[in-house]
């Protein structure tokens, strides 16, 4: 969700208007170059693909990458391509054609049967669907689609799942230090990990 209400803020609430004095212009367009560089939404040719864009394109809500740059939004899918593809490689030919024939329907219709097992197939599945509505659930979504995208639900989960911010674990970095202090340094690991525990839960 960051990249696409990043750029919502930029384009919604950071566009000038001529009613505008320069101070408010001056603050508008630092404050857009800010967010620009800080959260790397510009896209050149140098550019790689970041988590950030393969999880708005696994978010049934923003995949059609309208927030994304038109050159960058190739890139974006060719990116999931190669990960699901490299994560989750295709079901070998000899091993297809070794259960091709397991149904009646499979034997009339023979090679014209659709390996849904494809992640290729699935991702272009997924891209023909309709875009989800902005405030609707994600993960629900998926949980109903497991079984038709099951390479790329899975994909999605692992991805969609990554927290947005660092606090949380420096949350439990600062607890390690508040028991793990000078005077008791000679805990044991698993002790210290179970006292972090503890305190966190």
């Amino acid at each position: 969700m960051v990249r696409p209400l990043l750029q919502k803020v930029i384009e919604k609430h950071l566009s000038i208007n001529d009613t505008e004095d320069d101070i408010e212009i001056y603050f508008k367009q630092s404050l857009k170059t800010q967010i620009k560089t800080r959260f790397n939404l510009e896209w050149t040719s140098s550019s790689t693909v970041s988590l950030s864009q393969i999880s708005s394109l696994l978010d049934p809500r923003y995949k059609d990458l309208e927030h994304e740059s038109l050159d960058s939004r190739y890139d974006i899918r060719k990116e999931l391509q190669n990960i699901l593809e490299t994560n989750y490689p295709q079901v070998s030919v000899t091993e297809h054609t070794k259960n091709a024939h397991t149904s009646a329907m499979k034997f009339l219709y023979g090679d014209e049967m659709i390996d849904m097992n494809d992640p290729k197939i699935q991702l272009q599945g997924y891209l023909a669907e309709p875009q989800l509505r902005f405030d609707l659930d994600p993960f629900e979504w998926w949980n109903t689609r497991t079984i038709k995208y099951p390479i790329i639900s899975e994909c999605a989960k692992k991805y969609l799942t990554i927290p947005a911010t660092s606090v949380s674990s420096e949350r439990y970095f600062s607890t390690a230090g508040n028991i793990v202090t000078p005077k008791r340094s000679c805990l044991l690991p698993e002790n210290v990990n179970t006292l972090v525990f503890f305190v966190s839960k």
